[in-house]
């Protein structure tokens, strides 16, 4: 049987050394700091995956927006020589979002 830990290091991809308590006082310190970049790394690989997934899916709206008979943007759609969809806003319409940080690097509290 599978143990929740396991599941847990397998869900988030980290290690079941940073999931089992203090590293310090389980006499895995080095273990964890060894395994500190290659999470990190796996880390920003995900939010780069989900920055990709919001950016398709915020895409998605802006061309149904402008394809909607009644919808909020307006602009032209066209099709290339294969056949895809180009969607070109009206006037000087970015398609671009700002969204704020969600998180910060800094190490020192935001209070």
């Amino acid at each position: 049987m599978i143990k929740a830990r396991h599941r847990h290091q397998a869900a988030l991809d980290v290690p079941v050394t940073m999931l089992l308590g203090d590293p310090g006082t389980t006499g895995a310190r080095a273990t964890a700091e060894t395994l500190d970049q290659p999470t990190e790394l796996a880390f920003q690989m995900r939010r780069e995956l989900w920055s990709d997934v919001h950016r398709t899916l915020t895409s998605y709206v802006i061309d149904q927006a402008v394809k909607a008979p009644m919808g909020p943007l307006k602009g032209t759609v066209t099709l290339d020589e294969d056949g895809q969809e180009i969607i070109t806003l009206r006037g000087a319409t970015e398609r671009t979002i700002d969204i704020g940080p969600t998180w910060t690097t800094s190490t020192s509290p935001s209070w």
